[in-house]
């Protein structure tokens, strides 16, 4: 982003974060630690919000397993955690059906399709096959 000649700056609808003002109002660029050794600023990412994202501390310790399913849905293994990737066994010959309780389980994953969920615990989800039985697979970070 440049500023004109004529020194004014226009800050685009979709960037409202290119800009903030001094206690005048007067529109000034942000400076460290927005700034590379360059001197060229860099937008701090944010959500929708306006709040600026958190990186996440590396995991501590990983947990993994596998259950076996079958057309009866059931909670999955007690596991508590911060995120979990789960997948549905690429040699299943059924799809894994996911949900957050016995009744439904819209999620659907074909056989070797996975999912990433930011839950706490692994059996606030519940599982179950279209027929048959399957396999889930789970990995998990602290």
């Amino acid at each position: 982003m440049a500023i004109p000649p004529n020194g004014t700056l226009t800050m685009l609808a979709e960037h409202p974060f290119f800009l903030s003002t001094d206690s005048a109002g007067t529109a000034v660029l942000p400076t460290t630690p927005y700034t590379n050794a360059n001197g060229i600023w860099i937008p701090r990412p944010t959500d929708a919000g306006g709040n600026p994202f958190n990186k996440t501390a590396p995991s501590t310790a990983l947990s993994d397993g596998t259950v076996s399913l079958t057309t009866t849905a059931s909670p999955l293994p007690t596991q508590t955690g911060s995120e979990f990737l789960i997948q549905a066994n690429p040699a299943n010959s059924s799809n894994v059906l996911l949900g957050a309780s016995s009744g439904t389980q819209p999620i659907v994953l074909s056989p070797g399709q996975s999912v990433s969920l930011p839950i706490a615990n692994l059996n606030l989800l519940w599982a179950s096959t279209n027929s048959g039985t399957a396999t889930l697979g789970w990995l998990g970070r602290s």
